[in-house]
């Protein structure tokens, strides 16, 4: 009985190319219409995410911020870059730890340009990003157990140029002393000159008496011991001078160190640039996390997400819409496209076949069709779509279900209509 059916429905089909044709066409259309729509959901969704939002903290930040959740953990974005341009680090001794202040001086010739090693007020600039604050590819040799990974944090590391290890006898794994100059030079030159008021006799030069008290200040003296982790060069050499440091926890304190100019931020998803934006704005104004209101200022443009929320929006909505239309399109046309059948449903019926078979007949006719839309629909999606992903085969493949389970419904409803008419009637209505 199947197999009669089945050689029935392609008679039919043969005979009626024209109709059976735009229901394939139709079928066809409206899954392809459907699919694009996901597919261009996913393209605006893809290109949202894809752009790079970064948002800025200005006005003078201070170091500690950025190991504050509120700036560095906040969940929204991440630090992508900061610098502290040009900042005065007093490097008044600065020599490997191992040598003592005796040692050193016999090892520099006080008339050398080495002398000036002990009297250094060195541009050091805070950033984790070198190549970026000066604008050149910094090729940067590393000690021994450090990287450009290694550096990414906070660490009691320096970079020094090349031009300035070279002139101060500085090599890779150094640790060097930094003090801070004015407590230092306060302490050694009030130690001088009450040794001159209290011993108006003694005869010792300026450089005896720095040496002898020398040790007793040091000591006395906060001072910061720094690993040497790398010697930058610069094909320009215009940075073969300066001190880089990626920042640590004995920088923050000023007067030692002032604030950064500049934080940037990377959004980690787009989404939430309104939360991040209400987050760092709540933050200075509250005094959160070392920011303050009257300087510290932030800054994010997000023009670009807004106008592709927007058509993401549109297309959203659009979907759900064009989703229901389709079915109801290809329902209507299964139900067309049957009650044109009438005279084909009466030869059946005056040949003898039960209401039940002839609907049977007819309702598998618009499936066999309607499955074959479906399958040319996808097979040109697949073809011309330069990307598809799951959400859209699954999106296809549901809209597909329900274009069928709406096609077996209107099927069935407009078969029932033909069928329970008389014979005469039908063979009576034009088609």
């Amino acid at each position: 009985m199947f197999r009669l059916m089945w050689r029935y429905n392609q008679l039919h089909i043969r005979r009626s190319i024209f109709r059976s044709a735009l229901m394939v066409l139709i079928t066809t259309i409206m899954l392809i219409a459907i699919s694009y729509i996901s597919i261009l959901q996913q393209s605006y969704t893809t290109m949202f995410q894809s752009i790079e939002i970064k948002a800025y903290l200005t006005g003078g930040v201070e170091l500690i911020a950025l190991r504050h959740r509120a700036v560095s953990d906040s969940g929204y974005a991440t630090i992508d870059y900061y610098e502290g341009a040009s900042r005065r680090l007093d490097f008044n001794r600065i020599a490997p730890q191992a040598l003592s202040f005796d040692d050193a001086i016999q090892d520099i010739d006080p008339d050398s340009e080495d002398a000036g090693m002990w009297d250094l007020v060195v541009t050091v600039v805070v950033t984790n990003d070198i190549s970026r604050f000066t604008g050149e590819e910094a090729i940067v040799v590393y000690a021994d157990g450090y990287n450009a990974e290694s550096l990414g944090g906070f660490s009691e590391s320096l970079i020094v140029g090349s031009g300035f290890a070279q002139r101060y006898r500085i090599s890779l794994g150094d640790t060097v002393t930094v003090n801070i100059n004015q407590q230092f030079e306060n302490k050694i030159y009030g130690a001088i000159r009450q040794h001159m008021l209290d011993n108006p006799d003694d005869n010792a030069d300026y450089a005896e008496l720095f040496a002898l008290y020398f040790d007793d200040v040091m000591r006395e003296t906060t001072k910061i011991a720094f690993t040497i982790a790398g010697i930058v060069g610069f094909s320009s050499g215009l940075y073969d001078n300066s001190v880089f440091a990626p920042g640590s926890a004995s920088l923050e304190a000023r007067p030692f160190f002032d604030p950064l100019d500049v934080v940037e931020f990377k959004l980690d998803n787009n989404e939430k640039a309104d939360d991040f934006r209400n987050h760092m704005e709540d933050a200075i104004k509250a005094g959160t996390g070392y920011l303050n209101s009257a300087y510290n200022f932030f800054h994010m443009d997000t023009s670009k997400l807004t106008n592709l929320a927007n058509s993401l929006r549109l297309i959203d909505l659009l979907y759900p819409i064009a989703f229901v239309a389709a079915i109801i399109i290809g329902g209507f046309l299964n139900c067309l496209l049957i009650l044109q059948s009438s005279k084909e449903t009466a030869i059946m019926r005056a040949l003898g076949m039960r209401k039940k078979r002839a609907m049977a007949v007819l309702m598998l006719e618009q499936i066999y069709l309607s499955i074959l839309g479906i399958v040319i629909g996808m097979s040109i999606v697949f073809l011309l779509a330069t990307s598809i992903d799951g959400n859209i085969i699954y999106r296809s493949f549901v809209y597909s279900v329900v274009f069928l389970i709406s096609i077996i419904i209107s099927g069935a409803v407009s078969s029932w209509l033909v069928t329970r008419s008389s014979v005469l009637y039908l063979l009576q209505v034009k088609e």
